[in-house]
């Protein structure tokens, strides 16, 4: 199999991070955070359990690659001493053209959670998917004890819209869900200042991301 699987999905370069296509090393690394952080990950990779073996677990994974995403890109940091190694990833998903929206998820591992990548990797994406495709809005959810997470959803523009009483279960207990939508004009207007902060962002194919 090719190093490449996701060959139409474009690179983004930002200040701090590049968001890159799923390929076979990338996908080891998905593996291993698998393993270290199961029920972390279990609701954004699998629809199931633990998957031991790493073949089975990259199989089932391609699988929703193809069946259940809309986007999956790995986060890599620009930093000169970074490894060369993602430190997280970030997605779409239940796309839907007709009413306008579509779920996004961000999971950075846990040493870069303090850090400003998954602000900058949200608005990278988020300014394609308002550029390129008819979406009115763009919905995410949150554990209520993920207050880095939520911090950085409503930096960028995100509002709570509800609240899913124990509808999650991590590490040992029941854990109320936040549900929260991001519309194309709140996200311009709240987000601009950060867009010309990464404003020689390019995708790969050479079309411009818009200042």
């Amino acid at each position: 199999m090719s190093n490449n699987i996701d060959a139409q999905t474009p690179t983004f370069i930002g200040k701090y991070t590049e968001l890159r296509p799923v390929d076979m090393q990338s996908l080891k690394h998905l593996y291993l955070w698998h393993l270290e952080l199961e029920y972390e990950l279990a609701h954004f990779v699998l629809d199931g359990p633990k998957i031991p073996n790493e073949l089975m677990f990259k199989e089932n994974f391609l699988q929703q690659l193809k069946n259940r995403y809309h986007l999956f890109l790995f986060i890599y940091p620009k930093r000169k001493d970074a490894s060369g190694e993602p430190i997280g990833f970030i997605s779409t998903y239940r796309y839907n053209d007709i009413d306008g929206h579509v779920q996004i998820s961000v999971f950075i591992t846990p040493k870069y959670r303090s850090k400003h990548y998954s602000l900058e990797a949200g608005i990278l994406l988020v300014n394609y998917l308002f550029t390129y495709f008819p979406l009115r809005k763009i919905c995410g959810t949150v554990y209520e004890y993920n207050t880095v997470c939520l911090k950085v959803l409503k930096a960028a523009g995100f509002h709570i819209e509800g609240e899913m009483i124990e509808h999650k279960y991590y590490n040992g207990k029941y854990h109320n869900v936040i549900l929260l939508a991001l519309f194309r004009k709140t996200f311009y207007e709240r987000a601009q200042k950060f867009i010309v902060r990464i404003q020689n962002s390019r995708v790969n194919n050479n079309r411009e991301l818009p200042e």
